[in-house]
């Protein structure tokens, strides 16, 4: 959830394609998506470590002229996976290395960049490079986001003796450069998705650096926000980490799905897994106990597995959050940001949870509270309908490499 990769994968399904809107027009059809083709370039942008069919909105034109609409052969993920335990994928949170993880296993991504984001990135980049190294994938590049304090991340000693420049694969220092120029040197072919999976300082330094880049965005994913139920299924919504870390940036990026955004046409459609849903999702009991066994065949599970059972102690807030407490021989912890990425790579994913269209304004204090004449609109995964059938699919695809239906 905190730490910031970006992956790169070639895969972008043809319901990604952009639909002609009428501006005037305030009723907007639900369209279903299927997953991605290997295909698409894929960029998923997460802080490793941090504290970690869908109906799809039509895109609105953004200009009378066609020859100024880009559209991009690639999907950006921002996530926290690889900040591996402390707030960004590597190493504040397990959430973000579990759904980098999935995003590794499934065979419909295919990473070509881990952008590491939030607080401490050099380090966040340090476990990055180390995660990647013991699985055999030297071969995706990682990007350092924008750093903008030295905190110390949970994870940080499992990679403290591993040094950036003994790195096998390129390593960019100016993390969000490099997501600017994968982005603008990718095939102008189909419309560009956002995962984020992270707070957004990284996309507010691209906004400010690389406009043009985050204007062929279409549609962004991202493991965002409380709408009606806050931590632990409460009844009382919250302030979620990945908004409240920069409530600035988060206001930014929802902004771009806002109907008042540019001349009232949203510069993407915005779908998020709230607290609502993420906030509850555990791999839990038989479907966990089949990765135990895997373990000792898959790198990429053992290592998962290896880095949860370091986190976990080092973590005084891991059996605050989730249904049952954590434990690394019953049950993963809360796996907020495998339900964004499920979101994207899934074949059917409305057959595991319930979307809605949501109005709302994200405060200055990091609430995104539901409100009629809200600025920002929103489809959310705001209930559950079968989480057994997501962790049987889901084990299978970490396990096999099969496709997440």
């Amino acid at each position: 959830m905190a730490a910031a990769t970006t992956l790169l994968a070639h895969s972008l399904p043809s319901a990604l394609a952009m639909d002609a809107v009428d501006p005037s027009s305030s009723s907007v059809a639900a369209a279903p998506l299927t997953a991605p083709s290997r295909r698409t370039p894929v960029i998923i942008d997460t802080d490793i470590g941090k504290p970690l069919q869908l109906p799809l909105l039509p895109q609105r034109n953004r200009t009378s002229n066609p020859s100024n609409l880009v559209l991009i052969n690639l999907i950006i993920l921002t996530t926290d996976a690889l900040a591996f335990l402390q707030n960004d994928v590597t190493g504040t949170d397990m959430d973000d290395t579990w759904a980098i993880a999935v995003a590794l296993a499934s065979p419909v991504i295919d990473v070509r960049l881990v952008l590491v984001a939030t607080h401490n990135t050099p380090v966040r980049a340090q476990i990055a490079a180390q995660f990647l190294t013991r699985i055999n994938r030297t071969d995706i590049p990682i990007g350092i986001g924008t750093q903008y304090d030295n905190m110390t991340v949970e994870l940080q000693g499992w990679a403290a003796n591993y040094s950036l420049d003994s790195y096998p694969g390129k390593i960019y220092y100016d993390g969000v450069q490099a997501m600017n120029d994968i982005i603008l040197a990718a095939e102008v072919e189909n419309p560009v998705v956002m995962l984020l999976l992270a707070p957004c300082n990284n996309m507010a330094e691209a906004e400010r650096r690389f406009p043009a880049a985050l204007q062929r965005v279409s549609r962004a994913f991202a493991m965002s926000g409380s709408i009606y139920r806050g931590y632990n299924d409460s009844l009382v919504p919250t302030n979620e980490y990945n908004v409240r870390d920069d409530p600035a940036s988060s206001q930014l990026v929802y902004s771009f799905a806002s109907i008042n955004h540019s001349a009232s046409l949203p510069i993407w459609s915005l779908f998020t897994a709230p607290l609502d849903t993420s906030g509850l999702y555990q791999l839990d009991g038989i479907f966990y106990q089949q990765l135990l066994s895997a373990a000792n065949g898959s790198r990429l599970i053992s290592t998962v597995l290896e880095m949860y059972k370091i986190w976990l102690p080092l973590c005084p807030w891991a059996n605050t959050e989730g249904p049952k407490p954590c434990d690394p021989a019953v049950r993963s912890s809360v796996l907020y940001d495998v339900i964004a990425t499920v979101m994207l790579i899934s074949a059917t994913p409305e057959r595991y949870m319930e979307y809605d269209q949501v109005t709302l304004q994200v405060t200055d204090t990091g609430f995104t509270t539901p409100t009629p004449n809200g600025p920002d609109r929103i489809t959310a995964a705001l209930k559950w309908l079968d989480m057994d059938a997501l962790s049987a699919a889901l084990a299978q695809c970490i396990i096999s490499g099969c496709q997440l239906m």
